[in-house]
């Protein structure tokens, strides 16, 4: 068996492929929806040692259509199960990540990948592992590779690893070959790296930012936001006072308060302000005695005219 398709191996038995072991062989199978379909013909024509071929299913219960990759039992695949299945339960150890290449992070990606258009980040869909095993692909991921992540708890009590945005980019960067090599339904993987992608990482900071402008009227987090602001304040008082003092603070203060009072919806409500003071008492009261003040300073002294 060629390194290549070991790598494709590694890659999808650390995803959604799994293995399984009748009598003296084993044998592999993968099951996707009609969008991954050509993805899984991408793997079939990269596996040639492999006798497989992808199946339909009908799920009448779900009235889906599903497309599996399926092999026959052969004893090229005995090792991986060995692997990745000591126990009879799928596992993951410091020496199947070791093995792991461009190759095999590409295709772990794209099998149990996603990638936030929101952040801009990836994260590994590995909530099938304990949280010592996330642990564990966290600290490979920086020893080898030298990438950063957390890991972020999903329903409770199972956890999935993400990269952070910076370490998101260097591997995307590292496996764009790979995966710029496989159908064109498998680019959005890449994210901000692929100009496909660009509208709609548009489209998906448009509702984050809309979002966030709902939340921030909730009155409990303007409470929080007021209540954070003072304490950044307070801690650093002597730091922003000096900021504000420099020229640059101050001219780009005057250029974001001139394109501030430019917009059309900051033009009406400052309209629909004034309209309203206009109707004060206390309006009426000043302008009263601004009318006097006038008429007393702009009177004709006697004899003027004389």
């Amino acid at each position: 068996m060629k390194e290549s398709e070991k790598q494709i191996l590694i890659g999808s038995l650390l995803g959604d492929m799994s293995a399984t072991k009748e009598f003296i062989n084993a044998r592999i199978e993968e099951t996707h929806s009609v969008k991954q379909l050509d993805y899984l013909k991408w793997k079939l024509q990269n596996l040639p040692s492999i006798d497989a071929k992808i199946v339909t299913i009908n799920d009448k219960a779900k009235n889906k259509i599903f497309y599996r990759l399926l092999s026959k039992t052969s004893p090229n695949i005995n090792w991986f199960h060995e692997k990745f299945y000591p126990s009879g339960k799928k596992t993951i150890s410091e020496e199947i990540l070791l093995l792991c290449k461009k190759t095999a992070l590409a295709v772990w990606y794209c099998d149990d990948g996603d990638y936030d258009f929101e952040n801009k980040s990836v994260s590994f869909h590995t909530e099938a592992f304990s949280k010592n095993k996330n642990q564990q692909i966290k600290s490979w991921f920086y020893k080898n590779l030298y990438l950063t992540g957390n890991l972020k708890k999903v329903r409770q009590k199972y956890f999935c690893f993400r990269l952070s945005v910076k370490s998101s980019t260097k591997f995307l960067q590292l496996v764009r070959p790979i995966i710029a090599s496989m159908p064109d339904s498998m680019h959005y993987k890449l994210g901000h790296l692929d100009n496909k992608n660009a509208e709609k990482i548009k489209e998906f900071k448009q509702k984050k930012r809309l979002r966030g402008k709902f939340y921030n009227k909730r009155e409990y987090v303007k409470i929080k936001n007021r209540a954070w602001a003072k304490r950044y304040y307070k801690k650093n008082k002597s730091k922003i006072l000096k900021k504000r003092k420099t020229p640059a603070y101050k001219l780009k203060k005057k250029k974001y308060l001139q394109a501030y009072l430019k917009r059309p919806e900051v033009i009406s409500r400052i309209k629909k302000n004034q309209a309203s003071y206009r109707k004060t008492e206390k309006y009426r009261k000043w302008f009263r005695e601004y009318q006097r003040q006038y008429r007393k300073k702009n009177r004709p002294k006697l004899g003027d005219n004389y």
